[in-house]
Parts: structure tokens; sequence; C-alpha cells
């Protein structure tokens, strides 16, 4: 027996198939926009079904496809239809090699993604750069989330599953394998190495791969790259998994480069405003003649350069070096003598990423 959609979707042509399913788009008339439909084609593989609804059922994110929509084949069927937002633009499997701004932007929206996936519990499992492809409005957004766990109980799995090279190395273990969320740093690392353009080495295509220093070298494999950038993709392909950063750390490096010289901030002390930029990249902020701070701007952080007298940052001790988070009070005297200290407020201007 055939799906049978409600008549404000008109079929247009068949745009892909796959282990889940027929993907095929079709015009939602009611609110003229071209929808991505997924009919499940085997019983066998209908768990991976309801796995992708459950997950994007959670997710509101500008670089994780959207789902708009399901349908079921009869009122009491388990087979159901997932409406989704059509993605025209291309997977990056089919992209060439990437470098400096374009690779910056590309990562960032991949850790972007990631990192809303993790920020709600799940593990997607399948990171690739065939599962992602650009909407639209050019963003770039995860696909296919027919694999994706929950951590805790349900993140585990008998016999490998996954996509060799992208698999991280504790999925070939034999039996029941635990996984984490850090199986997706690894496939986030192998993606990151595939969009440089460079051939993988050969540690990164044994099963189980290893970590070998001399071989995974970022800098080497795109010289474009920030070297603090190029180090946290260098662990993401470590072998033991606590050693693998977390996606969020990787996306707020990368925002931070990408968005180098276009960050302000604004210091006011009893009345009187002091602006940090990339036209003024230092002030000293001085309450009394013991008493005070420099703050330098490099393009990436504010950061204290100098401090003289007693001077708290957000009630802990401050100290030269010390990077200003983006919100805080810089308070000058002794915590025991209120009355006597002086407060500066330091507020930074955090501009929008724009693809």
């Amino acid at each position: 027996m055939p799906f049978i959609l409600p008549l404000r979707y008109q079929p247009k042509t068949t745009i892909g198939a796959g282990g889940m399913g027929v993907v095929q788009l079709y015009r939602d008339t009611s609110l003229d926009r071209d929808v991505a439909v997924k009919f499940t084609q085997r019983l066998d593989n209908i768990d991976r079904v309801y796995d992708e609804l459950r997950a994007l059922q959670q997710l509101r994110s500008n670089h994780v496809v959207q789902l708009y929509d399901v349908i079921r084949k009869t009122p009491t069927s388990f087979e159901i239809a997932l409406v989704e937002e059509f993605l025209p633009g291309a997977d990056l499997d089919s992209v060439g090699p990437m470098s400096g701004q374009k690779l910056l932007l590309t990562l960032w929206q991949i850790s972007s993604g990631l990192a809303d996936v993790h920020d709600v519990g799940l593990i997607h499992r399948d990171i690739k750069p065939d599962n992602l492809k650009a909407g639209a409005d050019r963003h770039l957004k995860l696909i296919d989330f027919g694999l994706t766990r929950p951590t805790g109980t349900r993140a585990k799995t008998v016999g490998f599953v996954g996509t060799d090279v992208y698999a991280a190395p504790e999925l070939y273990a034999a039996g029941s394998v635990t996984f984490d969320r850090k199986i997706d740093v690894y496939a986030f690392g192998v993606t990151a190495w595939r969009l440089t353009g460079a051939a993988f080495p050969r540690c990164l295509m044994l099963r189980p791969p290893v970590f070998d220093q001399s071989a995974i070298d970022f800098a080497r494999a795109a010289p474009t790259l920030p070297q603090d950038i190029a180090f946290q993709l260098q662990n993401c392909l470590r072998t033991n998994r606590a050693d693998r950063p977390e996606i969020s750390v990787i996306r707020n490096v990368l925002a931070m480069h990408i968005l180098r010289d276009r960050h302000r901030a604004l210091a006011v002390t009893t009345g009187q405003e002091s602006r940090l930029d990339a036209s003024q990249r230092a002030i000293r902020i001085k309450v009394s003649a013991g008493d005070s701070v420099d703050i330098r701007y490099d393009g990436l952080v504010f950061s204290l350069t100098s401090v003289s007298g007693v001077v708290y940052v957000n009630n802990m001790p401050a100290a030269a070096g010390m990077i200003l988070p983006g919100c805080c009070v810089i308070a000058f005297g002794a915590m025991d003598r209120p009355n006597e200290r002086v407060y500066t407020t330091f507020d930074v201007s955090q501009p929008e990423i724009s693809i």
C-alpha cells in the first residue's frame, strides 16, 4: 500500500535513496516551499526513522536540518514519512579542498551544529562530509540522524556501526561497545582533515585507527590555519577519547579567529567610559596612586597586561596575563573594605558571524 500524502504536498522528483529509504522532493503548496520527504522502504529500518524523528524533534539550530511534519502511512501504521527542510546545496563530499577564511567558516558551521546536537544530550554517530549540506540560506547543516543516540545508557552498540576512516578507535572494540559524544569529535577531526585536501595518512586508514603525531599534522596539511586551531584539530584525533576536546571549545576558538579585530569592549569607571577595539588596542584604568590595570586587545581577546595594587575580576584576584571574560566587573580595593572599593564594568560586544 503506497503512502498517500495530504494534498498540500505536490510531488516533483526523487532526489535520493539510501539505507533508510527514498527521499523525494515535494512542493508544500500551503507554505509555498520545497520540502524533502523521507519514505521508509524496509520495515527493518523503521527504528532508524524513529531515531531521526526523536532527534530532530529536539533540535532547533541554524546548522541542523529542520523537521517540518510527520505523516503516518495509515492511522495505525508504524510506517511514517518525515517531511524535512529541503537543502538544495551540494554536500561537502563533492566540494574541493579549502583554506583560509573559507575553511574556518566551514569548520565553525560544522562545530556549531554539532555543539547544538551535544547540548540537547544527543550523539550524531555519523559525522562525515556527505552528511553535511548547504541550505537555501547558505548555512551548512547536519543531516541524516538515523544513527543518533542519547547520551547515557543507550549509547552502546554491538558490532561496528559507522563509516570507516570517520569512526573513532573505540568503536572497533569487540562485544558491546559503550561510546560518548567524543566519537563525534573524532569524526569532526577526520572531516576537517578531508576538507584540507590532504591525503589520509595510513594511521587513520587502519582498523582501528591509531594516532601518529608525526603523520597527523594539521599545520602541514593546512598552513593557513592558526596554530591554536591546528592544535585543537590535532587533538580531535587522539586515540584516548578523554584527550579530545569538547566540540564547543573548538567552535569558540574558530569564532574568535573568524571575528579577529572585530570585537569591541566598553569599560565604565564612575561614569567615565573607555573603549577598546582594533583602532584603540590598549587602555589604562587608574583609580588611585596604587590601584590600576592595563588592558590590551590583540585582535582575539582582551587581557590584563599589568596589575597594580589590590584588584579583582569577578571576585577573583587579578593578575597580568588574565583573559577578561565577555562581561565582568573589575574591583579595585580590599574586599573587607567595601565602602572604599571602586568598580569598573567591562562588556564585550560580540559581532555576528556572517555566512
